[in-house]
C-alpha cells in the first residue's frame, strides 16, 4: 500500500500499483496549500510554517499507519515470545522485533505539490522511517488552433511507475 499525499486523486494506473487516497482529501489539500501570507512572510517565518505543515501532514496521515503496523508487530512479537523456550527468548525477540521495526515504519508515501513544501516533507518522512515516492509519468502534449486564432494546449499525464525519492 502506498499513501497518496498529493492534491490529486489516484489514477487507475496508480490504483493498480497500490496507491490509496487518504480518507480526508479536503484536509490534505488544505495542508498542501501554501497561503499567500505565508509566502510573503520572512524566510524564517516561511521555514517555520513549512516545517509545521510537513509535521501536520506526517502526523495526520502517515504516523497512524506506522503506529498500526507497530502495534501488529508487538502482537506478533508477543506470540513469538510465548512460543519459544527461555534460552532462545532474547535472541528471538531482538531479531523478530528489530527486523520488523524498520519494516513497520517504512510506510510508502507518494509526494507531490509545491517543491518548497515537498522537500521538507520528504526529509521528514525519511527521518521518521517512511519511504517517499515520486510518480513517473511521461507527458504527451498536443496543441489545437481554435477558430478565434488562440491555441489550446492539452497535456496528458499517464502514470508509468513509482520511484523512491532520493
Amino acid at each position: 500500500m502506498i499513501i497518496n499525499l498529493t492534491m490529486h486523486n489516484a489514477s487507475p494506473e496508480q490504483l493498480e500499483q497500490g496507491l490509496v487516497n487518504v480518507a480526508d482529501q479536503d484536509l490534505l489539500k488544505a495542508l498542501l496549500d501554501i497561503p499567500n501570507d505565508a509566502l510573503e512572510a520572512s524566510d524564517y517565518a516561511l521555514d517555520g510554517f513549512l516545517q509545521h505543515r510537513a509535521w501536520e501532514i506526517y502526523q495526520r496521515f502517515v504516523m497512524p499507519l506506522q503506529l498500526e503496523r507497530l502495534n501488529q508487530l508487538l502482537e506478533t512479537t508477543t506470540r513469538v515470545v510465548w512460543s519459544c523456550d527461555a534460552k532462545a527468548y532474547g535472541a528471538v525477540v531482538d531479531f523478530h522485533f528489530l527486523n520488523g521495526l524498520e519494516e513497520a515504519k517504512a510506510v510508502q508515501c507518494l509526494v507531490g505539490g509545491a517543491p518548497i513544501l515537498v522537500e521538507r516533507l520528504i526529509q521528514l518522512l525519511k527521518e521518521q522511517g517512511a519511504v517517499p515516492l515520486y510518480s513517473l509519468s511521461p507527458r504527451v502534449s498536443t496543441e489545437q488552433t481554435l477558430p478565434d486564432g488562440t491555441t489550446r494546449k492539452v497535456a496528458i499525464h499517464r502514470h508509468l511507475r513509482f520511484r523512491k525519492a532520493m
